[in-house]
């Protein structure tokens, strides 16, 4: 299904629900004039991408966004830049295994409710930003408790893994150790200070000799 650019939606329109509507992409254009959008529901249909701009002229009001149950395998660039509100995130039941904190950074402030589960998600470091989300929710909660059984695959081992337990190494995160780059500095520094004193003893006994 397409949805036109031409379809009269009345700008004042708060709660859209376009789920189970065969829609391959996000019909941008025609949601362009819904300044007041909040709840945007997407669900069940075949969605494969997202253009960086999808949500450009209408995603700074949306609170909700549900994208669960589509056949999205990437998430990249700046999609979720203008969705400064967005406070619901679902993308349960698709077909992603990566989704790194660049592309989630800018909601990451509002964001209350994000719902990964049922995607093959692939156990590495780009998953370290949803590991400490699930550290931080409520075990009262049931709904929220759900979350923390998202699972992720070792792709050496051939094993799925829990996220919320999975230890922190086998994310094989690469810690960029300004300690170390700052002590290989300074070894460069002593040779070079150890070679110009070694040169200048060198140049004290020539004259001494002479």
């Amino acid at each position: 299904m397409y949805l036109s650019s031409d379809v009269s939606i009345t700008e004042n329109l708060q709660y859209l629900r376009l789920g189970d509507n065969n829609i391959h992409t996000i019909p941008s254009e025609a949601l362009r004039g819904l300044h007041r959008l909040r709840h945007l529901d997407l669900r069940a249909n075949n969605i494969s991408y997202i253009a960086e701009d999808a949500f450009y002229g209408f995603g700074d009001t949306i609170t909700f966004l549900n994208l669960q149950k589509n056949d999205i395998r990437s998430l990249s660039g700046l999609i979720f830049e203008n969705l400064n509100s967005l406070e619901t995130l679902n993308l349960q039941n698709n077909k992603l295994t990566h989704i790194s904190e660049d592309v989630m950074e800018p909601i990451l402030d509002t964001l209350r409710v994000v719902d990964i589960m049922d995607n093959p998600l692939i156990c590495n470091c780009e998953l370290q930003w949803y590991k400490n989300w699930l550290s931080t929710l409520k075990d009262k909660d049931d709904e929220m408790m759900q979350k923390k059984r998202t699972v992720c695959t070792i792709q050496k081992e051939h094993r799925e893994y829990s996220l919320q337990n999975l230890p922190l190494e086998k994310l094989e995160c690469v810690i960029k150790s300004y300690d170390s780059v700052r002590l290989s500095s300074s070894n460069v520094n002593r040779v070079g200070i150890l070679a110009q004193t070694a040169l200048s003893i060198c140049i004290l006994a020539r004259m001494f000799l002479a």
